[in-house]
């Protein structure tokens, strides 16, 4: 609740002085700007509610009191989808978005979705969100193509220094029963944005991308398409010692790769607001 976050807001005045409590156009946070660190934040959403007074906020200036009513009172309004008495369908937090259905794009296995992916990476202005199981930052988005270029973790750190936060959030493994290395994929994520300081052109090198006509199978003799660990079949042999990417954890010339069958799917507009608050919420 808001009193609980203007509590919280009074004690740390005492301590640090002089601290910003800034309202948003759907949350609230409060800022320490010596150092421009944010040091609370809260979602407006179904169960935000305002009181005002002495006995809730210990503030026994009217006159501010009132005008804090009066701009919690408008976010409150502005945010109708998120507050409200009827609740959203399944409890949810965020409302049915029937304009933004029309504008929905499926994909249908890997590479009509890896491809787009690097191309939205690559051509984003503000900040990217990335909810995974388990994600190999040696995962080549658009193929064949060489390493430097499209594989994730180096897409990842040129949008980083250049331009976009990158947020990412993992699922963390449990050493006895899973072999997915999340801090691997940490450690791996932050030094490429660390290092990573090139001034790469990506728009350009997107439109400048050339055709690979030769066929898969002359392709990944030379392992362009499915590198190392990416040609695994997992009704042979569970994968293990992911940091050790390019090397094979199956015999190519004995094990089938494994086929996989996904489907994803696109949205835009304001769903995607939802999606990303979502993210925030986690």
């Amino acid at each position: 609740m808001l009193r609980d976050a203007v509590k919280h807001f009074i004690q740390r005045w005492d301590i640090h002085k002089v601290i910003w409590f800034v309202i948003k156009d759907s949350y609230i946070i409060d800022i320490r700007p010596d150092i421009h660190e944010v040091c609370f934040r809260m979602l407006v959403d179904c169960d935000f509610q305002v009181s005002t007074g002495i006995p809730n906020i210990g503030d026994d200036d009217a006159h501010n009191g009132n005008e804090w009513m009066k701009h919690l009172s408008n976010l409150t309004e502005q945010l109708k989808d998120f507050v409200n008495e009827t609740r959203n369908r399944f409890d949810s937090y965020a409302p049915i978005r029937k304009k933004s259905i029309s504008i929905l794009v499926k994909f249908i296995n890997g590479k009509s979705y890896m491809s787009p992916n690097a191309k939205a990476f690559l051509t984003a202005k503000e900040e990217v969100f990335i909810i995974d199981w388990w994600l190999s930052p040696e995962l080549i988005l658009i193929r064949p193509a060489d390493e430097n270029t499209f594989r994730l973790d180096n897409i990842l750190g040129r949008i980083t220094n250049a331009r976009a936060r990158v947020h990412v959030m993992l699922y963390k493994k449990m050493p006895f029963a899973l072999a997915l290395n999340s801090l691997y994929t940490k450690i791996k994520l932050v030094s490429k944005r660390e290092k990573d300081d090139e001034n790469s052109n990506d728009e350009k090198i997107l439109k400048e991308q050339q055709s690979d006509t030769t066929s898969t199978s002359e392709t990944d003799r030379k392992h362009r398409y499915f590198i190392g660990k990416d040609y695994s079949n997992i009704y042979q042999k569970d994968i293990t010692e992911v940091q050790d990417y390019k090397t094979d954890s199956v015999i190519r010339t004995l094990v089938p790769r494994m086929l996989w069958h996904d489907e994803a799917l696109a949205v835009f507009g304001q769903t995607t607001r939802d999606v990303a608050r979502y993210f925030i919420q986690r």
